[in-house]
């Protein structure tokens, strides 16, 4: 049976009267215990308190799904305001024909905002070399997608200075997007206990968790889906599942 040091988490084959990695003695207090949710697969990282870490190299032309994800959003908000505003204007004159005549509008905005957010998107791609390198964290209170102070430094200047564009330019598409960028800039925490939705995307190599109104995108190899999805579930067991 494998076991894992209860002090560094080094995996250990069969009996073993101490951790080759960091010496702690096997027995009594110190003995190693076995992983609940099986054998830890290569790439995760465990400490002591039991946390799981890993790195994931995420191909941005392939994930797309921020990108998607603020193209839902937006298209919904502007639908809604425009339907508003031809609601009232149909109500006013007694017609239908004000609707008829802002529709078209919509459609030339949202199709101009829809090309812009996917040039942006590409131009962010290329400034990152079309990946991005992702840290993520499992405790016993939540997941979490990990950002260092200077990236997430970064992300925030970056962010600004699209929503301040605009701001300059009167485009609520880019200033939304800046609103949003800057909300993740420094990364996204779920706790367990708020948690209500695991979607499960394998293909895309991602679980979706809802906290409340807010998602958290966790990106886990192949090779580590199932362990850290069994966690994940143990920790979240009112949580929906879905995609399986």
């Amino acid at each position: 049976m494998s076991y894992y040091c209860g002090n560094c988490g080094m995996k250990i084959e069969g009996a073993a009267g101490f951790c080759p990695s960091c010496g702690q003695a096997l027995t009594g207090a110190g003995a190693a215990a076995p992983q609940p949710y099986g054998d830890i697969p290569q790439g995760l990282m465990l400490d002591p308190q039991g946390n799981i870490y890993w790195h994931y190299t995420r191909k941005m032309i392939k994930h797309p799904e921020v990108l998607l994800k603020f193209m839902k959003i937006y298209t919904v908000i502007m639908i809604l305001a425009f339907a508003c505003v031809g609601i009232i204007l149909c109500v006013q004159e007694e017609e239908l024909d004000p609707l008829l005549d802002i529709l078209p509008i919509l459609l030339i905005i949202l199709a101009g905002s829809w090309v812009l957010a996917f040039l942006i998107w590409l131009i962010v791609c290329a400034v990152r070399g079309g990946k991005d390198e992702m840290d993520f964290v499992l405790t016993d209170r939540y997941i979490a997608y990990v950002i260092s102070p200077k990236k997430a430094d970064k992300n925030q200047r970056i962010a600004q200075a699209v929503q301040l564009t605009g701001v300059l330019t009167g485009d609520v598409s880019l200033m939304m997007q800046g609103a949003v960028a800057g909300t993740h800039a420094g990364g996204v925490l779920s706790s367990f206990s708020d948690i209500n939705l695991i979607d499960i995307r394998r293909k895309q190599e991602m679980i979706w968790v809802k906290a409340g109104i807010e998602n958290n995108a966790i990106y886990i190899y192949p090779h580590q889906f199932d362990y850290i999805l069994r966690r994940l579930k143990s920790k979240c067991p009112k949580a929906k599942i879905k995609g399986e």
